[in-house]
């Protein structure tokens, strides 16, 4: 269907339309011209590709151990605060394991297994978390799509980029 064809048509439908391409992935949607008209809203302002954006900001891990093996290193007092929180990592797969960060006072302790109180906790496979944290996959669609689990306070679970940057050398 043309883009005046589908603009014609009721908005519920056009969302539901919307919906599908989403769940469908971004590829599908660019492939078959479904995304026309969708950044209207950005004429003239300069775009950067954002997988090109991607790769620039965001470091590669071979594993899910590696990154693991680098949260310390990487964490950021500075945008830790005065927080007091404990996140919770159970990913399941081939490579199943469990970890948590436990953060007050600008600190980290790192431990292996389950924590008895998390604040937040994110389930997921294990190769679904490699690709969230290597930028292959959209963290938002996967936790909607029911790829990953997010269990505590969405805002503070979004401020672990902050805490844990994926940029940040090691």
């Amino acid at each position: 269907a043309s883009a005046a064809a589908r603009a014609a048509r009721p908005p519920l439908l056009r969302l539901a339309d919307w919906v599908r391409r989403m769940a469908a992935g971004p590829v599908q949607a660019a492939d078959e011209g479904l995304d026309e008209g969708l950044d209207e809203h950005l004429k003239g302002e300069k775009r950067v590709a954002p997988k090109a954006a991607l790769a620039k900001q965001q470091q590669r891990f071979e594993s899910v151990a590696a990154y693991f093996d680098t949260l310390a290193a990487r964490f950021d007092p500075g945008a830790a605060g005065d927080l007091e929180a404990v996140f919770q990592w159970v990913l399941t797969g081939a490579e199943a394991r469990a970890h948590f960060a436990q953060i007050r006072g600008g600190s980290i302790e790192l431990a292996t297994g389950t924590h008895q109180a998390p604040t937040v906790t994110i389930e997921m496979s294990t190769e679904d978390y490699l690709l969230m944290i290597t930028g292959d996959l959209n963290g938002a669609r996967a936790f909607s799509t029911g790829r990953g689990r997010l269990r505590g306070p969405v805002r503070l679970a979004m401020k672990m980029q902050k805490l844990f940057p994926l940029d940040r050398a090691v």
